[in-house]
């Protein structure tokens, strides 16, 4: 496949996820950024309530195995991804907690 066909289709893909995310419930809490090793890896924030939550626009800085966090963000119902592990979550607002 040409890289042209891939850019559109990773476009496509992208856009569904954030429109899946606007019709949606709100979720925020306290928990640690981990790297779930399926499907070739992945960061997913594992909340102290123990739900897994799967950010679809975690921000790299916060791509760090263990880190203490503090978030909140828009539950996406509406989405499919490939990995299947928590929920899906829009990150609005995050920090880290020493």
């Amino acid at each position: 496949m040409r890289k042209p066909h891939m850019i559109f289709i990773m476009m496509i893909l992208f856009s569904s996820i954030i429109c899946g995310c606007i019709n949606s419930d709100f979720a925020s809490g306290e928990g640690r950024v981990v790297f779930v090793d399926l499907e070739g890896g992945f960061y997913g924030i594992l909340g102290e309530n123990g739900e897994k939550y799967y950010p679809v626009n975690l921000n790299q800085s916060f791509k760090v195995d263990g880190l203490h966090v503090k978030f909140e963000g828009r539950l996406c119902r509406n989405i499919s991804t490939a990995y299947i592990w928590g929920k899906p979550v829009e990150i609005t607002k995050i920090e880290t907690i020493d």
